[in-house]
């Protein structure tokens, strides 16, 4: 049986790198580099299509702003829809697309507690990437040509450490230093393991929705994460937290994925954080 043919956008950012590394024996993926293909480019993105024919799947990953260490600002709308627009423009290209969104979608202005799909559209996101995001999953829900799966907190092998919570915490823990938070938060973190499962079960069925949230639906604390990840490698770093106030939550109801996805088992969050914490001291960083 000849393998799906799929196009993954993004192919330097680390949901990229792990759908690259664990999926590639099961399928045929290009994901070019942006020397072969500029997304920002309508005649890079249609000369490409016409290039490779067809594709089941286009997985769009690629996007621009929601990170902390950098500025968001009216060109990350600019670029994120442009991106999107360019590959949908080719959709005679493709049988479906499986766009990667996010939880900002819902607005980060408020608090997110386990918010459910119906919840989309109450408010429009006052920040630059979730407005983005959100011009997106509006035009996905109106033209019914694929799939976007709403991520959380996504953690994993690849991510950037310098900045993400999870990878922060076991750092300082080899460290052997102090484990600082600023401020409690209360967030539905997924292993990227088992996003890869989920993806593959987009990839392969045709849905009964246009939008799904995708977390393990069991928020946690910050404060609690930072104490599992210390109880389970045996560490004595002590956990600073710096502010008593607690932020907004952000987590979301996945039953809407459970119940199109069926038997949908999730990563042991101990077993996840032993793969992480080898995967940084490979990195041998200093």
């Amino acid at each position: 049986m000849q393998k799906r043919k799929i196009l993954l956008t993004g192919g330097n950012g680390f949901i990229s790198k792990n759908i690259r590394e664990q999926l590639s024996k099961k399928y045929r993926i290009l994901s070019p580099k942006k020397t072969e293909v500029d997304l920002l480019k309508p005649k890079d993105v249609n000369n490409y299509f016409k290039k490779h024919n067809y594709f089941d799947v286009v997985i769009h990953a690629a996007n621009v702003g929601g990170k902390r260490n950098k500025k968001d600002n009216a060109d990350v709308v600019y670029q994120n829809c442009l991106m999107f627009f360019n590959l949908v423009k080719n959709k005679n290209y493709f049988n479906k697309i499986i766009n990667l969104g996010s939880g900002a979608e819902y607005s980060k202005d408020r608090s997110l507690e386990k918010v459910t799909e119906n919840e989309f559209d109450e408010l429009i996101p006052g920040d630059y990437y979730g407005f983005s995001k959100f011009i997106i999953a509006k035009f996905l829900e109106e033209a019914q040509i694929g799939v976007n799966l709403r991520l959380f907190g996504v953690y994993g092998k690849y991510e950037d450490y310098r900045i993400r919570f999870i990878s922060y915490v076991i750092l300082r823990i080899i460290k052997k230093k102090n484990i600082d938070i600023n401020k409690n938060v209360v967030f539905d973190y997924l292993y990227v393991d088992d996003l890869m499962q989920i993806l593959e079960y987009f990839i392969k069925n045709d849905v009964k929705y246009v939008s799904y949230n995708v977390g393990v639906g069991k928020p946690l604390s910050l404060l609690t994460i930072a104490n599992k990840i210390k109880q389970g490698l045996n560490s004595k770093s002590r956990i600073n937290l710096k502010s008593k106030v607690l932020g907004y939550e952000y987590s979301c109801n996945n039953n809407r994925l459970l119940n199109e996805t069926g038997k949908l088992k999730f990563s042991n969050f101990e077993d996840s954080v032993k793969n992480m914490h080898g995967w940084l001291i490979n990195l041998n960083l200093k």
